[in-house]
């Protein structure tokens, strides 16, 4: 038996979590979610938790219980403190700032900043590539077919 699978989800005040089926679906201030779950877990939403069990005792569907569990629980930090990333940086010479919504990077072994124009620019390297334009044909030479 999964030791993550046998206990509930808790679901918080202010979040709404209905089960239809195999869909459970979470409603919250930050937004909502919802995620299928296997066939072989049974789920179940009472008294403001949402239990999960195996419905057949195979090694997947224990495999499957304990995941779905954490998927759920994904779900109601997804819907109450949303997704965060924290980022630590270390080395000499690296620097990272925030301009209002853009962020910089000074990397010391390129010798340039990335930041939203450096994406910009690049996507616009990765679309019009620069290099040596094709070599024009001369008219007056034959074509590879005729010889």
């Amino acid at each position: 038996m999964s030791r993550i699978g046998k206990r509930p989800v808790t679901v918080p005040s202010g979040v709404t979590a209905t089960v239809e089926g195999q869909t459970v679906k979470m409603k919250g201030p930050k937004g909502q979610l919802q995620f299928v779950v296997h066939d072989d877990v049974e789920v179940k939403f009472e008294n403001g938790t949402v239990k999960v069990a195996p419905r057949v005792k195979t090694n997947r569907a224990q495999a499957m219980y304990g995941t779905a569990r954490a998927q759920i629980a994904n779900l109601v930090a997804g819907v109450t403190k949303g997704f965060e990333k924290k980022l630590e940086i270390t080395g000499v010479g690296y620097r990272a700032a925030l301009q209002g919504k853009n962020r910089r990077l000074r990397d010391p072994g390129r010798h340039c900043d990335h930041g939203a124009e450096a994406d910009r620019d690049r996507r616009q390297r990765q679309r019009f590539p620069a290099g040596r334009p094709g070599r024009r044909r001369d008219p007056q030479l034959p074509s590879a077919g005729a010889l």
